[in-house]
């Protein structure tokens, strides 16, 4: 095995550390909300599911399992508590029924650990069997299977139930309630053997019917809905005790019963909590964070499909669910369906969003200023502006990047710099839009790309929902952006010449880099002869932040001499990120296409991307088990990519320190590296992928082939294939629509009548 590359180590922000308390509310009963209601907003769903199979009061409770790698492919899970447990796709077509059991409620988290695997792990509360049953989710069919190690009973009467993952320790716990006010709190751990076990940890006392309840994973917060009276919010922790405080009391805005409960989650702990007004037909919505200010009210009303009436429970996606649910999606229980038994609607949450949140995410705190009601539009010229002028015309300019910097943006603004204009120093965006309507950086007039250079980072992009279009960084000690907020998107822009192209911060998550060319970021940050092992930069995109998306982008030249290890640098460096998305983009002569370590990394997911080097040393991917102090990263996932590296020391993948089956999954995919087409020391997940090149030093998959692909022109980089390529028609479905070229990723390319995806990033067309 030759050179291990490596991710950097402390040298760099060390990683945040959450220091929360999750039982800091005071006792007692905390002053309700105000009993005064605003108008109730109406919105439509967009589809409906297949009606469940049991006639009557049947349909109660739904989760929506998120499939990190295809997110048009999540599901919705969803009870009928007559008899079984039903799967549905995003366009409510049932998928599959478990009729083995009496399901009231469902809930679902991700990564949870078993028997070394990191899975998607689904509970219900079984009201024939009294008890907790646990499946997980097949992440490629969608499918459940039952893994509890024993009936799990309660001995309560079970009815209600949500899950809960402790961001202080890891934990996964599973709290259930019962029709005479008893909340008991559960805690799952794997037994050893591969099933999932359960033990009481904190029992809860309500004086009357509970049912619906939903915890806040990042606050620590759990919420009970007590029927008859209102919403409580408890500490999640089970050391939070009996403290708890009321969210709202049944009244002119919450009529009896409340029902479901549901999150919204946003950047920096923004979002909604949402109840089911039973009895007004409503759903009543309030602020995430601090006491849950009531915000607004909705209701669901006749469209495409029926209205929602008398709801049992709700669900709430907070991530884009591909084009139908770019926003998220919300799912209630509908008690009459027109259209047979009862069923679950489903909601964008854009229309929500539309009818009454749509400035929310951007409303002041008391005492701050309120949002301008129209868009301002600002321009900088750093030859004939003047930050004496008042910088709202091309006319009469700023000048500055300090002028630029010290104005807050809202949404829906525009900070616009001159096109042949440069800038040296810092720009710093502190402020932003909200999700619908974000504010914009970037450039007006004719020419070349505003340039902005020198500084420590180009741009410090600390502000949400923000997009960031059409400029030059290049050339800053560190990055052409650091992302240090949610929900931005960087696009179109031109990185060059800096440690790390775009740097995206722990804590920063659902930020989109699409389309940008990032050119010889080739610096390091720390290049020393001595200690050892501590050299590190040259990243054209380094990830620390969760479920960000890198798409469609072009990545050359991420290397640099190192005293550690000859040479180094990555395309994509991932430390500690988790769930993020790489896909369709090219990579070009980079150290390494991508590079991960650091617990928790884990799921993120590379997909059609398309890797060439003639780096003599380049490697595809490199990652690590929990033998390395870096490790471990878990479920790694490639899918659909093409590399070919015609280095004479080149590595296709290098899964070290304990590679697994839980660390690196790998599907349909072409590797070609002369020096070596993998290393893994140990079995791991791989199938139905095509290796040709150097020596393969791992265990192959049954359906894997080791072939040449047969290229159009690898010399001249074409990738594509050619008729009598064996990649043709033999790859496994995964549900991937577009190929490299954003071209249909299945269908009958050879004319011999069988449409199948090919393996790699290219789909063969005549």
């Amino acid at each position: 095995m030759t050179k291990i590359h490596r991710v950097f180590t402390g040298c760099l922000l060390p990683l945040a550390v959450a220091s929360f308390s999750a039982a800091t509310w005071s006792g007692g009963h905390a002053s309700t909300q105000s009993s005064t209601v605003t108008t109730v907003a109406s919105v439509t769903a967009a589809a409906e599911t297949t009606p469940v199979p049991h006639a009557g009061d049947a349909a109660d409770d739904a989760a929506i399992w998120f499939n990190t790698a295809h997110p048009a492919r999540s599901s919705i899970i969803a009870t009928d508590k007559l008899g079984g447990l039903a799967v549905y796709d995003l366009s409510g077509r049932q998928l599959h029924y478990y009729a083995d059991s009496e399901p009231n409620n469902v809930d679902v988290r991700t990564a949870f650990p078993l028997g070394g695997r990191r899975i998607s792990v689904v509970a219900t509360s079984d009201a024939a069997a009294d008890a907790i049953r646990v499946y997980a989710v097949d992440p490629s069919t969608r499918a459940l299977r039952y893994v509890a190690a024993r009936t799990l009973a309660t001995g309560i009467g079970v009815a209600g139930l949500c899950m809960y993952r402790s961001r202080l320790s890891g934990t996964y716990f599973v709290f259930v309630s019962d029709n005479s006010g008893t909340v008991q709190q559960w805690q799952l751990f794997d037994n050893g053997r591969g099933k999932v076990d359960a033990r009481k940890v904190r029992t809860l006392r309500l004086g009357s019917v509970t049912e619906g309840c939903v915890a806040d994973d990042a606050l620590g917060r759990l919420y009970v809905a007590e029927e008859d009276e209102g919403i409580w919010r408890y500490g999640a922790e089970p050391g939070a005790g009996t403290a708890r405080a009321a969210v709202d009391r049944v009244g002119s805005r919450l009529k009896a019963d409340v029902e479901g409960l549901a999150l919204y989650t946003a950047a920096r702990m923004g979002g909604y909590l949402v109840a089911s007004s039973q009895g007004s037909d409503t759903f009543a919505v309030y602020r995430r964070s601090g006491a849950n200010a009531y915000v607004t009210s909705f209701r669901i009303v006749a469209g495409k499909v029926d209205g929602v009436t008398h709801t049992d429970g709700i669900e709430i996606a907070s991530r884009r669910l591909g084009r139908r649910f770019a926003a998220g999606l919300f799912v209630a229980q509908d008690d009459r369906n027109d259209r047979g038994n009862q069923n679950f609607k489903l909601v964008p949450w854009t229309r929500i969003a539309h009818a009454g949140l749509r400035l929310l995410e951007s409303r002041p705190s008391p005492g701050a200023a309120r949002p301008r009601a129209s868009r301002r539009s600002y321009y900088v010229d750093s030859s004939d502006g003047t930050d004496a002028n008042p910088g709202t015309s091309p006319a009469r300019p700023w000048k500055t990047l300090g002028k630029a910097s010290s104005t807050p943006l809202a949404a829906g603004d525009r900070l616009l710099f001159r096109r042949g204009g440069a800038w040296t120093g810092t720009l710093r965006i502190d402020t932003g839009g909200s999700r619908t309507n974000p504010a914009f950086v970037g450039a007006y007039g004719a020419g070349p790309r505003p340039r902005i250079g020198g500084g420590s980072s180009c741009v410090r992009l600390s502000g949400s929902n923000v997009v960031l279009r059409e400029l030059h960084l290049d050339g800053c000690s560190w990055a052409g952006v650091s992302v240090y907020g949610s929900g931005n998107r960087i696009e179109r822009t031109l990185v060059s010449r800096n440690a790390a192209g775009i740097y995206v911060s722990a804590g920063a998550v659902e930020n989109e880099i699409r389309k940008n060319r990032l050119v010889d970021n080739n610096r390091m940050s720390v290049l020393t002869r001595s200690p050892r092992d501590d050299d590190a930069g040259a990243f054209g995109i380094l990830l620390r932040g969760d479920r960000n998306v890198v798409a469609y982008n072009a990545i050359s030249g991420s290397h640099a001499f190192s005293y550690d290890y000859g040479r180094d640098g990555a395309a994509v460096e991932v430390y500690g990120g988790q769930a993020n998305s790489v896909h369709h983009n090219l990579a070009v002569d980079n150290d390494a296409f991508v590079e991960l370590g650091a617990a928790p990394a884990s799921e993120n997911t590379f997909a059609y991307n398309v890797v060439r080097s003639s780096l003599p040393g380049s490697s595809g991917v490199v990652t690590r088990g929990r033998g390395s102090s870096r490790g471990p990263v878990r479920d790694t996932r490639l899918y659909h990519n093409t590399i070919s590296l015609t280095g004479r020391s080149s590595q296709g993948f290098v899964c070290h320190d304990g590679c697994a089956s839980d660390i690196l999954h790998m599907r349909n995919n072409i590797i070609v590296a002369a020096g070596k087409v993998g290393y893994a020391d140990a079995p791991f997940d791989e199938d139905y992928d095509l290796f040709s090149g150097g020596p393969l030093q791992f265990a192959r998959g049954s359906r894997s082939l080791v072939q040449d692909p047969a290229f159009v022109g690898r010399a001249k980089g074409n990738l594509r294939l050619r008729r009598r390529s064996p990649a043709i028609d033999r790859a496994v479905d995964l549900g991937y629509r577009l190929d490299f070229d954003r071209r249909p990723a299945s269908m009958d390319g050879n004319g011999d009548g069988r449409r199948a995806p090919d393996i790699g990033a290219f789909e063969y067309r005549r």
